[in-house]
């Protein structure tokens, strides 16, 4: 647990019996319980929506609480990284496990300079957002790469463009709970933010909906990708099944020829003494026939 009050780091052995104004605390879930305890607010552990996924935002009577819950960018199979804050008039309680953006708020705090609640509330979603916009243009290049290796000789790409899929799903969920949490956010209902922090937030809220269009941009773009590839697909399934066609159609005129002089029936030409050779030759003209009127239609 870190505690700053006034800008000023505090000992959480010395809470007690401090005026607990202006407060920035960062802990691990871990120690919610005892952190709570020590700025005595016991009573937030009773929150019943605290923990559960997702990302969303609550306002209750004194205090805001948001619960973020952030997508692993490379692994879609990952657990999302939670982080719960608890955004009072003076207070901001930040609960992570690792968290980037917490880490880097509390970085600032501990270079100097006190800084309020509700501005370290706005720093914690802009290093959160920083870096998305470039990783969302490395998934397109993935993309594009993706496109142009399917065009040239499509390998079996199907787990690849699903978990693609996966991966940008996993990030509309996201962005789309981001956009709806500054949206709330931006209601002030506990008239917590000043105005010029509101207008901040209004930048996140539009970040986060371009952050979203992006992403549903790129989910249509892998949709046309998994099309093209089952598109080229198809067209080597055609080519292979043209080329099984073109063998049956040649082998069936010559197996009719077979089944003829296969019966065991008296036939007036069987004694005949160019028979033989006239079947013969009646089948590979027949043969050559059907190779040639293929090849002229490019069946192969």
């Amino acid at each position: 647990m870190t505690v700053f009050i006034d800008g000023k780091r505090i000992n959480e052995v010395s809470l007690a019996g401090v005026s607990l104004s202006d407060v920035l605390c960062f802990a691990r879930h871990d120690e919610m319980e005892e952190t709570l305890a020590a700025l005595r607010q016991e009573r937030l552990l009773r929150l019943e929506s605290a923990g559960s996924p997702g990302t969303r935002f609550e306002s209750h009577d004194d205090f805001d609480y948001l619960h973020v819950a952030v997508p692993d960018f490379d692994d879609p199979y990952e657990a999302p990284r939670a982080a719960e804050l608890f955004l009072f008039r003076d207070k901001l309680l930040v609960f992570s496990d690792g968290s980037p953006a917490a880490d880097k708020v509390l970085q600032a705090a501990q270079a100097g300079g006190a800084i309020p609640p509700e501005k370290a509330l706005y720093l914690f979603f802009a290093h959160l957002l920083e870096s998305d916009h470039q990783e969302l243009l490395e998934i397109e290049e993935q993309i594009i790469d993706l496109e142009d290796e399917l065009l040239d000789k499509p390998p079996d790409y199907t787990q690849k463009i699903s978990w693609l899929r996966r991966r940008l799903f996993q990030l509309k969920r996201y962005y789309g709970g981001l956009y709806d949490l500054f949206d709330e956010l931006e209601e002030n209902r506990n008239n917590m933010l000043s105005r010029e922090q509101l207008h901040a937030f209004h930048r996140h809220t539009g970040r986060a909906a371009r952050l979203c269009q992006e992403v549903h941009n790129l989910h249509d773009y892998v949709t046309h990708v998994r099309e093209a590839y089952q598109a080229q697909t198809d067209i080597e399934l055609n080519k292979t099944t043209r080329v099984f066609t073109v063998i049956a159609s040649i082998f069936l005129p010559l197996t009719l020829l077979a089944g003829w002089y296969g019966m065991n029936l008296p036939m007036p030409e069987i004694d005949m003494r160019y028979t033989y050779p006239a079947v013969i030759g009646a089948a590979v003209a027949i043969a050559g026939g059907c190779i040639l009127l293929f090849r002229r239609k490019k069946w192969f």
